[in-house]
């Protein structure tokens, strides 16, 4: 015969399982007095009750056990990387919206966070940074190229494949002097005069020919370069659409 318990709450009969009752050592039957509905109805009433103070004792809690509680999280979220893809796959506009607030009332706090963390950082920071631009050259100069054309408000959408088209019309050598060296993306028309970031806009040059051009007029410049072709001179702007 099955054992039953009544919940003292709201007075109905359950099975006396922890399907229905948490596990009490004092209880009858080794459970709980309350049913797991009433349970839980009366932790959230609690809880609204007492939101202020309960994030009180939680942030107070947190900060004299700041390293166990990073600890505890850490070791949590090893074992269950999948429940946060799918939680963040459940809740990106939420995510989206509390981040964007969160950072709104928060502003100061993030940005002394930060600050402090680069300070303790600095030196590792800077090894990195070099180190990364060492690595990934062609990526920097892009990125360094993209921002300034758009901090200009000029067109901005050469891509990778354009890149590699525009080295190959010019046999991966430096359209200025014929040299095959390492080639950067020079400006034909300069940022400063109004040069889009753009296919039609972009000649492979080596670094040396590129500071030498600088900002200068290409039909000022290039005549009086020491390395300079007619033949060359023609394929640029034949290859730019200039007559």
């Amino acid at each position: 015969m099955q054992l039953t318990k009544i919940c003292t709450k709201c007075g109905k009969v359950f099975p006396a399982t922890k399907d229905h009752f948490h596990a009490a050592k004092l209880g009858k039957y080794g459970l709980t007095a309350i049913c797991k509905g009433c349970s839980a109805k009366y932790k959230k009433d609690y809880r609204r009750k007492n939101k202020e103070r309960i994030s009180e004792q939680n942030r107070q809690y947190y900060m004299e056990n700041r390293e166990h509680c990073l600890t505890v999280r850490g070791i949590w979220r090893k074992r269950n990387p999948e429940y946060f893809k799918e939680w963040y796959e459940r809740n990106k506009d939420y995510s989206a919206q509390y981040d964007k607030y969160y950072r709104k009332q928060n502003g100061h706090r993030i940005r002394d966070r930060q600050s402090n963390w680069y300070h303790r950082n600095k030196d590792r920071i800077i090894r990195m940074r070099a180190q990364y631009k060492k690595e990934n050259r062609f990526k920097v100069r892009t990125w360094e190229n993209k921002r300034r054309t758009m901090k200009a408000a000029l067109p901005c959408d050469l891509t990778p494949e354009d890149w590699v088209e525009i080295k190959a019309s010019f046999g991966y050598k430096c359209a200025y002097c014929g040299r095959k060296k390492s080639l950067t993306q020079d400006h034909f028309v300069p940022l400063s005069k109004g040069g889009a970031f753009t296919k039609d806009n972009i000649i492979p040059a080596c670094l040396s020919c590129n500071c030498s051009k600088h900002d200068k007029d290409f039909n000022e410049w290039y005549p009086n370069h020491k390395h300079y072709s007619r033949a060359r001179e023609d394929k640029i702007l034949d290859h730019l659409g200039h007559k």
